[in-house]
């Protein structure tokens, strides 16, 4: 139950930045996880992430972002 509750914590911050209208730039693998890149025309934030549902949430966030500016 506590996976749950650390993924929903993380689901929150990746949906907080967005909401906030900063789009994910760039998703770096690492051993403790995933730093996620953030920004817009006049910010950019940083986000670690450890839980891995909280990771292929964001990956499929990033991946629709970015087939959705292809089109």
């Amino acid at each position: 139950m506590a996976e749950h509750f650390h993924f929903e914590n993380e689901r929150k911050q990746i949906d907080a930045f967005l909401a906030e209208g900063l789009k994910i730039n760039t998703i770096i693998d690492h051993l403790n996880g995933s730093d996620i890149s953030f920004s817009n025309d006049q910010k950019h934030e940083m986000l670690t992430i450890g839980n891995a549902n909280a990771r292929k949430y964001a990956s499929t966030l990033f991946f629709h972002q970015q087939k959705g500016d292809d089109s």
